[in-house]
């Protein structure tokens, strides 16, 4: 079976720029989430047991997002680099990013209003929008790259871009 490989759909100014802005930005929540969580550990002072509770858990889950777009990101140069990043993994992972982070700038907005806490969008605002301005982006360049491959395919006739089903 031969590998599909894609030497000349991606260029690098399409991708590096969001990798390099998701990766750094994802290594910034990391690095808050961690010191933040050892702060609290360390606090001599504690709150109520549920306040501190929904802070140990709203730093997983921006731990476990930081660290999948990571993942993601090191997936997508590796592939890039093997000339294998298929337009379709890549629109996957650009769909998830875009839902993980979009959902998370919605929570940062909606946090901070309600809450009546601006800190939140000083330090919050600015790198989930970055997250999601980057993967918004990769989305878009992937989706028009998939449109195209599907386009040229149904225009040579191949079976490969043309649903089995009815739909």
């Amino acid at each position: 079976m031969a590998t599909n490989t894609y030497p000349n759909i991606w260029r690098k100014r399409h991708n590096l720029t969001a990798w390099i802005l998701q990766i750094l930005a994802s290594l910034v929540y990391l690095i808050l989430a961690i010191w933040s969580s050892v702060m609290l550990s360390r606090s001599s002072i504690r709150h109520s047991y549920n306040s501190s509770y929904r802070i140990s858990v709203s730093m997983i889950i921006v731990m476990v997002f930081s660290v999948v777009t990571i993942i993601f990101d090191i997936i997508e140069i590796i592939f890039y680099r093997g000339t294998r990043l298929s337009p379709v993994l890549m629109l996957v992972f650009s769909t998830v990013k875009t839902v993980t982070w979009g959902v998370y700038f919605i929570m940062v907005i909606i946090s901070a209003a309600v809450l009546r806490a601006p800190i939140g969008l000083i330090i919050d605002g600015p790198l989930s929008f970055v997250l999601l301005a980057t993967a918004v982006s990769q989305l878009v360049i992937s989706a028009i790259f998939v449109h195209r491959r599907r386009r040229t395919a149904s225009l040579a006739g191949s079976d490969d871009a043309v649903p089995k089903h009815d739909v």
